[in-house]
């Protein structure tokens, strides 16, 4: 009965309690009983900048630390934004566009559309081009400054690991017959991302070190071995999109 009674509220634009997003305020209903979300003049327009900056191309989380040195309090009240994480939660809420939002996902009508409960603090054009920025700030950013075949394809096989493997040379020291030192090498190996002590992090992983020639020969073989089978690709076809 609780479920289907806040339910019922969601589909018709009225506020079930709890915290409202950053940007709103609870305000009583003009149209009837209950309670709905207004925009409040001072967050919005905290959200506003946010959304201004982020499409500029500022990361939430600088944007977050100027509102901590502002002592622009956060949406729980307290003095400080966190690395921006509860900034870019707000950026990714739908709420932005006043849509009723349901376990973090626009809750939808009879007719296909989102369910509108409050006037947008942005253009649907303003979200499209925000999302966009998070996106790009969110991309996973691979190590490609190292000059092998095999990066970001070996990974450790060690129990509970499975770190990339990046090439690594070194040169090794020896004395010849006249005492002096002479360097030989260098000698280029793979090694686990987890098995050298960085400053900050203890050493994660006992793996040894491979031989980088042995390596990249053993999988060339093996990949060669199929030059002459027959191939698929798996190639999608997009639909329309109709999000906008």
């Amino acid at each position: 009965r609780v479920s289907g009674a806040h339910d019922y509220m969601r589909r018709n634009g009225r506020w079930g309690g709890g915290r409202p997003p950053y940007g709103y305020r609870v305000a009583g209903n003009p149209d009837g009983p209950g309670k709905v979300l207004v925009i409040d003049p001072e967050t919005a327009e905290i959200v506003r900048e946010a959304v201004r900056r982020v499409i500029a191309g500022e990361s939430a989380g600088s944007v977050a630390s100027d509102f901590n040195r502002r002592g622009i309090p956060s949406p729980h009240g307290r003095d400080r934004w966190a690395n921006g994480t509860s900034l870019r939660r707000i950026l990714r809420d739908a709420a932005l566009l006043g849509h009723v939002v349901h376990d973090g996902e626009s809750v939808l009508g009879d007719d296909g559309m989102p369910i509108l409960r409050a006037e947008p603090l942005i253009s649907v054009a303003g979200w499209a081009a925000l999302q966009a920025a998070l996106d790009a700030q969110s991309q996973e950013h691979r190590r490609s400054d190292t000059p092998s075949m095999l990066l970001n394809v070996a990974y450790c096989g060690m129990p509970g690991c499975g770190a990339p493997l990046y090439r690594w040379s070194k040169h090794n020291t020896r004395r010849n017959a006249k005492g002096e030192k002479v360097r030989y090498g260098p000698f280029s190996y793979y090694r686990c991302a987890r098995s050298y002590v960085l400053s900050k992090e203890p050493k994660q992983c006992n793996a040894k070190l491979i031989n980088s020639g042995e390596l990249d020969a053993a999988v060339n073989e093996a990949v060669m071995a199929y030059r002459d089978a027959r191939h698929f690709e798996r190639k999608p076809v997009p639909g329309n999109d109709h999000s906008r």
